[in-house]
């Protein structure tokens, strides 16, 4: 038979960021041969956060060689992003990613065996990947460029579909400076915190001038809890 080609055996690569992109280049990564380490500021998995995300079907059996089909759309043709978390870690060797580590800096950045300080430790890699979001504080070892303000400010909420009955207004509007979109995605296994296990994802997207804004920092995010009406 022919010999599987893996040309980054023997390379060590470090990805900061454990989040979808981080990990679906780790699980490419491994696949090409390489040891790969992940390392994660979040003390603990994303499996139960987040909301909806796109993602292709086929690209995700193909890069995770799951046995299981990706987690079951809703309507609105996304999936909860803490199902698609969990599909991914699932495919990853045990123990490839590390949680509650804080990385500031890349030691040596510019030679041949950079570095990270892990849980006090040095350990070097051949290559370090940057995963680390769009506020990442290593992207100065890559770039100067910063992320430019697109002109719209989103709001996004969700709850729980028991209680939206009745509700027909799935679909995209837009009324001058604002569009509006819902649909249905699956939320977390039925419980008291999605008891129907569907989520009603909404967004506002209101197109504001750059100097009406506050720009976001790493790792904020804008998070308010409503209180249903009694």
């Amino acid at each position: 038979g022919m010999e599987r080609i893996v040309p980054l055996s023997g390379v060590t690569v470090g990805i900061v960021g454990a989040s979808i992109g981080g990990l679906s280049c780790a699980r490419a990564l491994l696949d090409l041969g390489a040891t790969v380490r992940v390392v994660e500021r979040y003390p603990r998995g994303f499996s139960t956060r987040g909301s909806a995300i796109s993602a292709d079907e086929k690209l995700l059996l193909e890069i995770t060689h799951h046995n299981e089909p990706p987690p079951r759309l809703e309507g609105g043709g996304a999936y909860f992003y803490g199902d698609l978390w969990a599909y991914l870690h699932s495919s990853l060797p045990p123990d490839t990613v590390r949680f509650g580590i804080e990385i500031s800096e890349i030691l040596d950045a510019g030679t041949l065996k950079p570095a990270l300080m892990v849980h006090g430790e040095r350990e070097e890699f051949d290559l370090i990947l940057c995963a680390d979001g769009g506020w990442s504080h290593l992207r100065k070892y890559v770039t100067n460029m910063q992320p430019r303000y697109a002109g719209y400010v989103l709001w996004r909420g969700r709850c729980d579909l028991v209680h939206a009955p009745g509700f027909k207004s799935w679909g995209a509007f837009r009324n001058g400076n604002v569009t509006t979109t819902a649909y249905a995605v699956r939320g977390p296994p039925p419980s008291q915190k999605c008891r129907s296990g569907v989520y009603l994802q909404m967004g506002v997207y209101i197109a504001q001038p750059e100097a009406e804004i506050t720009r976001p920092t790493r790792g904020a995010n804008c998070r308010a809890t409503v209180q249903r009406a009694k």
